[in-house]
Order: structure tokens, then sequence, then C-alpha cells
């Protein structure tokens, strides 16, 4: 097997261990030998992973275990680009693998939220990080690593966070106020306005538990990315390129574009009453699951495990169903019938 540098601590208990990169989480966990294999099932949302398993002999129903990593997972993942098998590990039992794709590249501390955060770093696993690279891979990424100053070092990136903040008014963030590569975090606020302007520059985004907040962003985002988990009735107005949005478990959010070329997409997951609209064009959509729901009667669609995406597609804005080929790509329904012929003619 083909070894990726790169590989960071993780954690681990008498069940279950973890190991990460900067993109991807490896999640191994030790069923009992008598684990009847046939019976295990693993679900994986964009923040959270549940799995449950009978015991050989024992009936299916409400009283299936449950394993001890099902949480909530510290930050989003990409529940399309994850997969998990099970692979035999003879006397001892089965292992359930476990390969989250993380939504946006870092390291992190812990892998759910009732766990505490690490005081360190994670340490690099496979080797001190060389001074030079290796593979033409390798080199691509430290030159955008120059780009941007650097933001895929495991202890660069430094969080600004900004929390608690109830009817203050405007908060104004300044390039004085952020440390030099700074992960802008708006934690549990409302009834507040918080203002990113032309001159400050930041990696991402990330809004976590705020109502009725108010949000502008005119300065630089790095990644192009902005997280938004568990916020209701919020606007988001955006005046520079924030290519991805990722909702999740949230309702009554509104985002403003200026520009059709500053958006490229919104990956949702319990999203209710979120809006879209480019004034450029004069563009809106609302992405509503129960919506979703109500179009696809013979379909179950889950909160926290169904994804949906919206996109520019031919001029309009369209949300479409996030669903799985046999080999476990991600991709749509449209997307599925238009590479059906081709897969014909090949």
């Amino acid at each position: 097997m083909l070894h990726v540098p790169g590989v960071y601590a993780g954690g681990s208990c008498s069940s279950f261990e973890w190991t990460q990169t900067k993109r991807e989480v490896e999640l191994r966990v030790h069923l009992p030998p008598a684990c009847d294999v046939k019976s295990v099932r693993c679900e994986i949302g964009t923040r959270r992973v549940e799995a449950t398993w009978h015991l050989q002999g024992e009936a299916g129903g409400d009283s299936a275990a449950q394993l001890d990593f099902s949480g909530e997972l510290h930050a989003l993942v990409n529940a399309g680009d994850s997969l998990w098998t099970l692979e035999k590990e003879g006397a001892s039992g089965p292992i359930l693998a476990v390969s989250l794709r993380k939504a946006v590249p870092e390291l992190w501390r812990r892998l759910l939220t009732s766990e505490d955060e690490a005081v360190e770093e994670p340490a690099l696993l496979d080797g001190v990080e060389r001074k030079a690279p290796r593979t033409k891979e390798e080199l691509l990424r430290q030159a955008k690593e120059r780009a941007k100053g650097a933001l895929d070092g495991p202890s660069k990136a430094v969080a600004h966070v900004i929390e608690e903040k109830h009817g203050e008014g405007t908060i104004s963030i300044s390039e004085e106020d952020l440390p030099p590569i700074a992960v802008l975090t708006l934690r549990r606020c409302s009834d507040v306005e918080v203002v990113l302007p032309p001159s400050a520059t930041v990696v991402k985004i990330l809004v976590e538990g705020c109502t009725k907040l108010r949000l502008a962003v005119s300065g630089k985002v790095l990644t192009e990315t902005l997280e938004v988990y568990k916020c209701t009735d919020c606007a988001i107005h955006v005046a520079s390129k924030l290519a991805t949005l990722q909702v999740d478990a949230c309702r009554g959010l509104d985002f403003f574009f200026a520009k059709a070329a500053d958006f490229h997409q919104l990956l949702s997951a319990g999203a209710y009453g979120v809006s879209v609209s480019i004034e450029e064009g004069e563009l809106r959509c609302v992405v509503d699951l129960e919506e979703e729901r109500r179009l696809r009667p013979h379909t179950e669609l889950s909160d926290e495990t169904d994804q949906l995406i919206t996109r520019l597609i031919e001029g309009a804005l369209t949300t479409e169903l996030v669903i799985r080929l046999s080999n476990d790509f991600p991709t749509t329904e449209r997307e599925a019938a238009a590479l059906a012929p081709r897969a014909k003619g090949a």
C-alpha cells in the first residue's frame, strides 16, 4: 500500500482510535468478536457519525447496541465523500473503518464536541516535516502556501473568536484586530451585526449557534469557505468571493451576493428556509428540506445524512439531492442521467 506522508495524531480509547491528515480522518472502531457483521450499520452526516450493530443470535429492533463514538463531530465533513467498511481481524473481532473527508483542510484537536480539545497541536506521526518537497504535488502545495501565507501549517492558523455578543450594535473587525492567519469564528451571538471590511483578511469564517446575526463580508477569505452550524434567522451579505457555503442544522438563513462569480455552491444538511440571492441577474432560490420531502414522497430524507447542493446551472440557482453511485462517487440524479449514455457507449 502506498504510504502518503503527513499523518497526524488523533486520539484513542479502549474501543476505537483515530488518526488524521489535514484533509481526512481515519477512524477505526473495534467491534466485539461476537458481532453479527451483517447487522452493522453506519450513517455519516455532515457533522455526525452513528453506527449500530447486533451480536450474533440477537434479534434486530430498537434494542440494538450503539457504538460509543456516535456523536457530534468536531467540525463539518463532506458526507458524500466519506465512507465506511468492515475489516476482519480474526479472534479480536471485526474493525469498523470510517474515512471522513474534512470540509475544510485543517487539523482537529478532538473528534467529538463532547471531548475536551487537546492543549497541544497534533503530532506528526510519520517523521519530521521535510524542508524540500519530493513530488510535484508537494511542490504545488508549497507554492500555494507561499502565496497564501503558509495556511496549511499545523500551528499557524489562529482562531479569532467573537462569542456571546447580544444586542451590541455593530462590531467592525479591523486588520489590526486579527492575528496574521486568522480563522474568524462567531459563536452564540444574537441581535448583532459583524462587519469584515475590505482591508481585513481571514482564512475562513465559522458561524455557530447564532440567532438574528447580520454578517457583512467584504474582506478576503483565503479558502473562500463559510460554515454555518445550528443558526437561526441570520442574514449574510457577501461582497467578496465565498465560493463554498456549508450549512448544517439551520433555519431561516439568507445569503446575499452582489456578483454571481463570488458564489459557486451551497452544501446543506438539515436546512430549512435557507435562501441564496444574487443581485447580478436578480437570482434567488430557497433551500428547504421539508419542501424536498414533499417533492419526493417516496424518499426518506434525513436531516443528518442527506445532503443538498445548490449551484448556478444554466443561468438559474438550482438545488439537487446528492446521491451516490455504485462506486460511492457523489453526484446528482441529473448528472448521473447525463453520464449514463456515455457509460453505455464506452
